[in-house]
């Protein structure tokens, strides 16, 4: 916050012993001050501060909600009403942040999916089937990948014990039962997609015809028993496909399947939310061998962070840990930083190419050169050093 002359503004508690404090029966009251009340940055303060680890898998936010910037990018992907199931961002832009959130925030109806299978398919394809989309051979992927991503759903509900297998045989998801409790989802989908190519290379052409309809027979069932019961509402958060990538067209394939499967889920059901979260460049090779990439446009968000956002990220780290905080609007970043703000930020946003996890791992470094040598802000020297004995960022992917 600012005071009425752009003045720097602290939050400061009062202890809960203090008689403002009994008499408006709280235990800690947040006392505002402003310009030359608001109490500086301590040298005890600075030196104790840390940012975190720049990795959200390592990092605080993990432990500390109170750390996420709520971007428009996570607004998106809470709403399930966007429709927007495909998040592009290049390398530290906050992907797997965003599952982290929404894991925290809704615990019972989030689950993380990391696919192993992305670059296997020469394992179980073979190199002359054809990667049209509508052919048959890629809509047995997709069916693979629509029926795998349902089945972990209610695997996920039963867990929570709010599903049960009913005993008439006439129920589809009955007859699915053994893929649903006894194959977590890699092997499930391998099953499926060994499935499937058996009835192309046999020519079993009613047997693929029913494998292909299967999916849409579960999630008919999955909506009448689910409806839009809120314990039921199921994000599938599908994350670091480019651990396994090695950039080859059937590796792209899988990739565009996966997407085409969950643009059907969507439309099939109420119930289950698949969110894939995608590298740029990847999502470079999809749009380049996708003949139906108008399909999957209007379902894109991209991951982008203007300084504002990026300063937070920032701030809020910053601010952790000290009894007297400091606003989220610029002020904290003054407190840290010495010298001219704007000239600051942007010499770390330019340097790290706006790319969040860059960021962290520039200011920390930052940071700690400059408690090192008993400072209570960062001046221009500790990102002189902070430059000079680091490589520039590299690949925007």
């Amino acid at each position: 916050m600012k005071g009425g002359h752009g003045n720097a503004v602290a939050f400061v508690l009062e202890p809960k012993n203090s008689r403002k404090a009994q008499r408006r029966g709280s235990k800690y009251m947040a006392k505002v001050q402003s310009g030359h009340l608001a109490n500086p940055l301590s040298k005890k303060s600075f030196g104790s501060a840390k940012l975190g680890q720049s990795f959200a898998e390592h990092d605080l936010i993990r432990n500390n909600p109170s750390l996420f910037v709520e971007t428009p990018a996570i607004r998106s992907a809470r709403d399930v009403t966007s429709g927007r199931c495909f998040y592009i961002g290049r390398r530290g832009t906050g992907k797997t942040a965003i599952t982290f959130y929404l894991r925290e925030k809704y615990p019972k109806n989030s689950l993380i999916v990391l696919p192993k299978l992305m670059t296997s398919g020469d394992a179980f394809l073979s190199y002359d089937w054809d990667k049209r989309v509508h052919q048959k051979p890629f809509n047995t992927l997709v069916s693979s990948f629509v029926r795998a991503l349902l089945d972990e759903a209610v695997s996920e509900w039963k867990r929570q014990g709010l599903f049960t297998f009913r005993s008439s045989e006439e129920s589809q998801l009955t007859r699915e039962r053994r893929h649903i409790e006894h194959s977590e989802f890699d092997l499930r989908l391998l099953s499926f997609i060994e499935e499937g190519f058996g009835h192309l290379r046999n020519a079993n052409n009613k047997e693929w015809l029913q494998f292909r309809n299967l999916p849409a027979k579960l999630a008919v069932e999955i909506d009448d028993e689910c409806g839009t019961q809120q314990r039921y509402q199921q994000f599938i958060l599908i994350d670091r496909l480019d651990d396994e990538w090695d950039s080859s067209d059937n590796a792209v394939v899988l990739v565009i399947a996966l997407m085409h499967a969950c643009i059907e889920i969507r439309a099939a059901t109420r119930s289950v939310m698949p969110i894939v979260f995608l590298r740029s460049n990847v999502f470079d090779r999809v749009r380049e061998l996708d003949g139906e990439f108008s399909r999957l446009e209007t379902s894109l968000v991209s991951l982008d962070w203007t300084r504002e956002l990026l300063r937070e990220l920032v701030e809020r780290r910053l601010n952790d840990g000290l009894i007297s905080k400091y606003a989220v609007d610029g002020t904290t970043w003054k407190a840290f930083f010495h010298g001219d703000s704007d000239d600051s930020e942007e010499r770390v946003f330019t340097y790290c190419q706006y790319r969040p996890r860059d960021v962290l791992l520039y200011a920390s470094t930052a940071l700690g050169l400059a408690q090192s040598h008993q400072r209570a802000q960062i001046h221009v020297e500790d990102l002189e050093k902070r430059d000079a004995h680091s490589p520039k960022t590299g690949s925007r992917s």
